[in-house]
């Protein structure tokens, strides 16, 4: 006799906040940088612009696995 497979995974569990959940002043956004000389003041602009940029990626491809999951997992019932 066969035994059926094993159930798959809830799928809220794939919409969890597993990772912290970054915000924009987590960056330094809203940081005042007046103390700063121009030059830094620009290197500093670069980098919270890339870190803001890296973020928005990482969520974009969370977004689309858990799209592609459910996807699936809708195709496999």
């Amino acid at each position: 006799m066969m035994m059926p497979p094993p159930p798959p995974k809830p799928l809220p569990a794939l919409l969890s906040r597993g990772s912290p959940w970054f915000t924009a002043a987590d960056v330094g956004v809203v940081e005042d940088w007046s103390h700063l000389n121009k030059q830094r003041r620009r290197t500093r602009k670069e980098k919270v612009g890339c870190d803001l940029t890296w973020i928005w990626t990482l969520r974009a491809t969370k977004r689309e696995a858990v799209r592609e999951a459910l996807h699936l997992s809708a195709l496999a019932s």
